[in-house]
């Protein structure tokens, strides 16, 4: 059955990178193009989905060497992909965002950019580039520290324009506020006024959007209490 051949597939492919074989799982993915074209797109979307879904999750919880361990993985495998954004294609809006968040979580930054740039062309309110377009201005991906006020600055105004449109039902809502309240940190400015902000938050819902945000906010908070010591 199609599906028994697809779980092999990728069972092979995981073992290969495992084990560090990338060179091989590279060329088994390219046999199978050959052999499979149909299987080897349904393989692709499938281990990009699941790639996407944790890198997005390792970066929710600021667990930036796990995003960067998925991301490099799967970008490894399709041969078009390791040649970066010029090599990804005609493809809908959503098949982009998911070849930014890789790249962005690979460190790679400009790919990452110039496919977001696309999609904001066409679709310049997309929440979810936007998202994504304000964590890379925010420099939280980078392995440099962010020392550009101006990008930070350009981050604010981005989550600005999300939270505009969002409420406090929607989990990017709460991406969104634990991004701006990090970046004004890392600023320096209204210091006084992020840890009251971040207990009214609380109040209104303990969670604070998800675990992994709660987590974000507690650090945070923790951060700010050592800081006025």
């Amino acid at each position: 059955p199609a599906d028994s051949r697809l779980d092999v597939a990728g069972l092979c492919i995981a073992a290969l990178q495992r084990s560090g074989r990338e060179a091989e799982a590279a060329a088994f993915f390219e046999n199978l193009q050959t052999i499979d074209a149909a299987l080897a797109d349904r393989l692709t979307r499938k281990e990009r989905d699941a790639a996407v879904s944790g890198v997005i999750a390792a970066i929710d919880e600021d667990d930036l060497v796990a995003a960067t361990r998925i991301a490099r993985r799967l970008i490894s495998i399709p041969p078009g992909a390791v040649g970066g954004s010029d090599s990804i294609g005609v493809a809908a809006s959503a098949t982009l965002l998911d070849w930014s968040w890789l790249f962005a979580a690979a460190n790679r930054p400009e790919d990452a950019s110039r496919l977001l740039k696309r999609i904001l062309d066409e679709r310049p309110d997309a929440a979810d580039a936007l998202m994504l377009e304000a964590i890379l201005q925010g420099g939280r991906l980078s392995t440099r520290p962010q020392d550009d006020p101006a990008r930070a600055e350009a981050a604010l105004r981005t989550l600005a324009r999300i939270t505009a449109g969002t409420n406090r039902s929607e989990q990017i809502w709460w991406r969104c506020e634990i991004e701006r309240l990090e970046i004004l940190h890392q600023l320096g400015r209204s210091l006084d006024r992020i840890a009251p902000r971040i207990d009214r938050l609380r109040a209104e819902r303990r969670d604070l959007g998800s675990e992994a945000f709660r987590d974000r906010f507690d650090r945070l908070r923790t951060r700010l209490n050592q800081s006025t010591r």
